[in-house]
């Protein structure tokens, strides 16, 4: 009985000690974000979907509870979509979402990373509702991101998916 109280207990210890050390394994804090959207080259040519990869750099704020429970940022939505899978690793991560509502389809989500760096990939299939149409829409976000400090300044915390952003 002994014996087995230890061994439990050591076991508790070995495995918080393990959640913890994967947890600093990507730093929590402000990190900027370059992420390039492109499009098919079929809907390149719809009214309001830009020619080409687009660029955009923006400075986001990853708390540690986020990086504890997903281990990167899931992608933000308008709402109706929920993840359907995550398979977390130490320095990476998969997930799928799926949408309903206005926006229908399903998101395939990448992440891998160092402490300092990370990069990912977002894939999105689906059909958005336009009035009283729909139109089929797809599209794939490429991520690189540095850790820039522990401090995130003026810098809100991105969202937790489980907090209304994926109802």
């Amino acid at each position: 009985m002994r014996k087995s109280l230890i061994l439990t207990t050591l076991i508790c210890c070995f495995l918080a000690a393990a959640v913890f050390a994967w947890a600093q394994n990507r730093k929590a804090g402000l990190w900027e974000m370059t992420t390039t959207t492109a499009f098919p080259p079929s809907l390149e040519r719809t009214p309001g979907i830009p020619a080409g990869p687009t660029p955009h750099t923006s400075m986001v704020c990853l708390t540690q509870p986020l990086l504890e429970k997903y281990g990167a940022p899931l992608p933000q939505t308008r709402g109706g979509c929920r993840v359907t899978s995550l398979d977390k690793k130490e320095s990476s991560m998969t997930a799928e979402l799926d949408c309903t509502g206005r926006v229908t389809g399903k998101i395939n989500a990448e992440s891998s990373w160092t402490a300092d760096r990370a990069k990912g990939t977002v894939h999105f299939t689906g059909t958005v509702m336009n009035g009283a149409s729909s139109r089929q829409v797809e599209w794939t976000a490429t991520s690189v991101s540095v850790f820039k400090g522990e401090d995130c300044g003026s810098v809100k915390p991105y969202p937790m998916p489980d907090q209304g952003l994926f109802p």
